[in-house]
């Protein structure tokens, strides 16, 4: 019995590490002017389950053509008056996506048409994505905004989601096979509210990311237009048929001595000892053996130096079993085995 036990929780080890292994960084996955995003637009499918472990098969995904997103250099915030609030550009078919990206976070402010005859603008940015992000995190807002199509204006307000809903296998066309990727849900609901009329948008957005690739593997976007009656629907889709299958750039990891947990195995209080290198965020995080997230310890930005913290695991009603404590700080992250007894 005792080898047996040993066995399953070596196996749901081995499991653990590998799911570990994905999560988003400003280093690793921020849109970056050193890498545009090359692409193949193809035929849309059915995204599939979400959850962990799962296999998502879209070989038979059919090419239409390429595609490339073009990311411009930062510049300094207020250098465009459509846009103050912006330091990146990402054009993709002639439109013009701007962000404001920092080193927690990408946000965006609009977006306008080449000829910016169409322009979106938002009354304050809204979240697109956070550093680091992993399996079981999730974000929401609102939106608010203006948007001009020549003389036309209408007012833009509704709410927005972004999650890490599923983990696994992504096979692409001719049998690439991608483990352990991590799959983003976006959700965009909001109303164009015109003069005499009102649309209902709604735009559902999945990316599929793994360790190895900036950009997505896969984007299905499906976006829904409703005029009273009306109902316009319509999808794109487009996938990475150059993947790289080393990093490009590694991600470090932390010192083991970064990152002390005492006593352990733990029955009610755990200490946690880490040491910071250098300013900048710090999380500390709570995962079982599944890569599921329970909690967030720790979320802030730290100086230099040595910190500690004390949790009381009781007030979580954790089962006996074994779980994964993970740092990140600055970049770079070490996560350690936690055992908690009864």
């Amino acid at each position: 019995m005792r080898r047996i036990i040993f066995t399953v929780l070596f196996s749901l080890t081995l499991c653990f590490a590998t799911f570990s292994q994905i999560t988003l960084t400003y280093d690793t996955h921020s849109i970056s002017t050193a890498e545009n995003n090359n692409m193949v637009i193809c035929n849309y499918a059915d995204p599939g389950a979400a959850g962990q472990n799962v296999t998502w098969d879209f070989s038979k995904l059919q090419e239409i053509k390429d595609f490339t997103g073009i990311v411009n250099q930062h510049y300094a915030r207020g250098n465009d008056p459509d846009f103050p609030y912006s330091n990146t550009q990402l054009t993709e078919f002639d439109n013009t996506f701007y962000f404001n990206i920092t080193k927690d976070k990408m946000e965006e402010t609009g977006m306008a048409s080449k000829d910016k005859r169409v322009i979106i603008q938002y009354d304050q940015p809204f979240l697109k994505m956070k550093f680091p992000f992993t399996a079981g995190d999730a974000f929401a807002g609102n939106i608010t905004g203006t948007y001009t199509a020549g003389e036309i204006k209408a007012a833009i307000n509704g709410s927005y989601s972004v999650e890490a809903d599923a983990w696994g296998k992504l096979i692409l066309p001719g049998n690439v096979v991608a483990n352990n990727t991590l799959r983003i849900k976006s959700v965009k609901r909001y109303n164009r509210v015109f003069s005499n009329s009102t649309q209902h948008i709604d735009i559902v957005t999945y990316r599929w990311y793994n360790e190895y690739n900036r950009y997505p593997l896969l984007v299905l976007t499906s976006i829904k237009a409703t005029t009273g009656a009306n109902i316009t629907s319509t999808f794109q889709a487009a996938y990475n048929n150059r993947l790289k299958t080393t990093l490009s750039v590694k991600t470090p990891t932390l010192n083991e001595n970064d990152l002390l947990l005492y006593p352990n195995p733990v029955a009610d209080r755990l200490n946690v000892k880490y040491h910071v290198e250098t300013s900048g965020p710090v999380t500390i995080e709570l995962f079982d053996n599944t890569g599921k997230k329970i909690k967030l310890l720790l979320d802030k930005n730290l100086a230099p130096g040595d910190y500690s913290l004390e949790w009381d695991v009781r007030n979580e009603n954790l089962p006996a079993g074994m779980y994964h404590i993970r740092a990140i700080m600055s970049g770079k992250s070490v996560t350690k085995e936690l055992i908690r007894n009864e």
